[in-house]
């Protein structure tokens, strides 16, 4: 599953992803949240979002088997995804997770 509901924990599809895998865990094979400064979400703000959307998607009670963290590259600043070079919460949230 690829997950493009930023604003949510949990992407509203994934409960019915997980009902139609057919018992098979349930990779989510990329999320993003939009961050930077004066945007809607700073980078404190996004490693918590990427923290709680982790815990999430790595519960393999609920049905989930790990998820990707989108865009690790070099960014370009401002409001965007692809920053995660440029945000060391976040980082530190990837590196130690789990």
């Amino acid at each position: 599953m690829h997950e493009y509901d930023e604003n949510e924990v949990e992407s509203n599809h994934g409960p019915g992803v997980r009902a139609n895998s057919g018992g098979k865990p349930v990779i989510v094979g990329e999320y993003g949240i939009t961050a930077g400064e004066g945007c809607d979400l700073d980078y404190a703000a996004r490693a918590a979002l990427i923290a709680e959307k982790a815990e999430v998607y790595t519960d393999t009670a609920g049905g989930y088997a790990g998820a990707l963290a989108w865009a690790w590259q070099p960014g370009t600043g401002g409001c965007d995804i692809s920053n995660l070079d440029q945000d060391d919460a976040s980082q530190e949230v990837l590196r130690t997770f789990g």
